[in-house]
């Protein structure tokens, strides 16, 4: 019965350091192969053991299908995922 308790408590204690949170760094125009290369990223985060993804974000924008696309990945994912439009004077392709 000890076992069974000390198996857990070793699985939390492995997880109680530092979270581990991977950078994806987006700087191209949005498409389809650069949506699929997020979408592969994002999984790989959550397949590794990430406890979240940030996507360094500088893009002149793309087509509106491969936005949609990213941004159902993005609500999908396990863990959670945060936009960062940098550097300074960076754009995320949005109008407004």
């Amino acid at each position: 019965m000890a076992v069974a308790l000390a198996v857990p408590a070793l699985a939390f204690a492995a997880d109680s350091g530092r979270p581990r949170v991977l950078a994806i760094h987006y700087v191209l125009e949005v498409n389809p192969v650069t949506s699929s290369y997020l979408d592969h990223q994002l999984h790989r985060a959550q397949n590794d053991g990430y406890n979240a993804a940030v996507i360094v974000l500088d893009t002149p924008g793309g087509l509106s299908e491969s936005m949609r696309t990213i941004v159902k990945t993005e609500l999908s994912s396990k863990i959670p995922v945060i936009v960062y439009v940098s550097p300074p004077g960076a754009t995320s392709g949005a109008k407004c």
